[in-house]
């Protein structure tokens, strides 16, 4: 796959790092990270590409695939997920959990999820879906699109000569924060839970 990826970016450079990068925003598990880790890596290499160009690039997809995520999940993309997103490794369980991190952490877990690769996917969709206000959303995207394409791209720009370890190591991280945020919503809701039974007696 970043083979592929290094040789789409050759011929086309910031557009490609935009159109994945928004299309993983939108819910298309398509390998935005991955293109923005290649073409900092390129620009790091060859200099036919801008560390910054590649950044700003990273920043528009992202934040207009999370835009555009929210809108889709505001009319109703989560009922047609549930249907079709086992066809692109989008589960039930997936979404539901994903779901239920959003509903209880709301704004925190929109910028959250950009670190965290099974999220990031459906962020703005589930986002949507919860209800949470439009320029409150737009706020904790945009920001954590900021924050992770400088971090992302400068890992990239730095370590571009390691990419096959690098992207081992982020996709590793990213699976374990999914784990986390997963065991720290289930003691959560197991808390709450607990809270309203001893309520009710």
């Amino acid at each position: 796959m970043g083979d592929l990826i290094r040789h789409l970016i050759d011929h086309y450079g910031y557009a490609l790092v935009v159109v994945l990068v928004f299309a993983e925003g939108i819910g298309l598990p398509l390998p935005g990270e991955t293109a923005l880790i290649t073409a900092a890596a390129v620009s790091a290499q060859s200099h036919r590409l801008s560390i910054i160009g590649v950044i700003f690039a990273s920043i528009a997809g992202a934040t207009g695939g999370g835009c555009g995520g929210y809108w889709i999940g505001r009319a109703g993309g989560l009922p047609f997920l549930e249907r079709h997103g086992r066809h692109i490794a989008i589960t039930k369980e997936r979404i539901a959990t994903a779901k239920k991190f959003f509903t209880e952490h709301g704004p925190k877990a929109v910028f959250a999820a950009r670190f965290i690769a099974i999220l990031r996917t459906f962020a703005g969709v589930l986002a949507g879906v919860t209800g949470m206000r439009f320029w409150v959303f737009f706020l904790w995207n945009a920001l954590g699109a900021i924050v992770w394409s400088v971090l992302f791209g400068t890992l990239g720009y730095e370590f571009g000569d390691k990419l096959p370890w690098l992207e081992h190591v982020i996709g590793r991280t990213s699976l374990i924060a999914f784990g986390v945020a997963v065991v720290i919503g289930l003691v959560v809701w197991h808390l709450r839970r607990s809270r309203k039974r001893a309520t009710a007696k």
